[in-house]
């Protein structure tokens, strides 16, 4: 349980150190410009948000990879496929997402793109249930609606664009200008992923560059032995509290209109929109979109 980079969400700790979720307690407006997931919109926040969230990833992530790192030579590198501790953070981070670059540009980022309405229908919900301050109660349902769907609509836009860069931008130096490559960016499909994991991790395995070295009679990559093939199978039951976005107050069609350039980009993300035929009857986990880092190279060599 102290593992600070287990599968959790690492940001949600460096939110609650600075009070941000108290944001809630305050209305939609004043939590839209506190807690946003996809950018800083209180321009005073900027610098010491950005660069203490650099600051607390690069001194916990050089212990944890010198613990890993000692660990793994006590273990003779027994782990297959793996020559080297990598750094992985799971969490809603688009909001440092170009200070993360800056410091670690060896990195390869992670999303996995969800149809929104869904996810805002869910991610609605989720806060809801979630422990209130206890002098204050849960926040009303309808300041929850209004600030999770700005910001969501905000995500979906800011998340699209960054991923849509090139692989390539300018820098200026004394020579002139010169073209060097950017960190990896990659994009991958809940729906994918729910149909069909194996193809869905052999395409972040080669477009994050972590190919074991291994491919098969189709030039594809060969996934290490601990990668499951297929979802386990799960029982799943219903929710005590799953609002639908009527009942919440927001208009779907519009909302749908509002985001129709970022659904079209879901699809075109999709192989299971050309390629993958898989019947989509995989065991259907409720995974909220998430920012993954993936450190390595020369940055994670300490």
């Amino acid at each position: 349980e102290m593992d600070p980079f287990k599968s959790d969400t690492f940001d949600a700790v460096f939110w609650g150190c600075h009070y941000n979720f108290r944001a809630l307690a305050l209305g939609p407006d004043v939590a839209y410009e506190e807690l946003h997931m996809a950018r800083i919109v209180n321009q005073a926040d900027s610098p010491y948000m950005e660069n203490d969230f650099g600051r607390l990833i690069d001194r916990i992530g050089r212990k944890y990879l010198l613990v890993k790192q000692t660990g793994q030579k006590m273990k003779k590198n027994e782990t297959a496929g793996c020559t080297a501790p990598r750094l992985f953070i799971k969490g809603h981070f688009l909001w440092a997402a170009n200070e993360l670059e800056r410091r670690y540009p060896d990195a390869s980022f992670l999303t996995v793109v969800r149809e929104p309405t869904s996810r805002i229908r869910s991610g609605i919900n989720f806060m809801r249930v979630q422990p209130p301050e206890p002098a204050m109660g849960p926040a009303p349902w309808m300041w929850l609606s209004t600030w999770v769907r700005r910001c969501e609509v905000d995500y979906c836009n800011i998340e699209m664009e960054w991923y849509s860069r090139g692989q390539l931008r300018k820098k200026s130096d004394d020579a002139g200008s010169s073209t060097v490559p950017i960190a990896t960016r990659c994009a991958v499909s809940f729906d994918d992923f729910k149909a069909d994991i194996e193809m869905t991790m052999k395409k972040v395995y080669t477009e994050c560059g972590l190919t074991t070295g291994s491919y098969d009679s189709g030039n594809q990559v060969v996934l290490p032995p601990h990668m499951p093939h297929e979802h386990t199978k799960r029982r799943r039951s219903g929710y005590a509290v799953d609002k639908s976005l009527e009942d919440l107050g927001i208009d779907e069609d519009e909302l749908k209109v509002e985001l129709g350039d970022y659904i079209a980009w879901c699809k075109s993300i999709s192989t299971s929109h050309s390629t993958i035929m898989v019947e989509n009857n995989a065991a259907e986990q409720d995974y909220c979109r998430s920012l993954h880092v993936l450190a390595t190279g020369k940055d994670t060599e300490y």
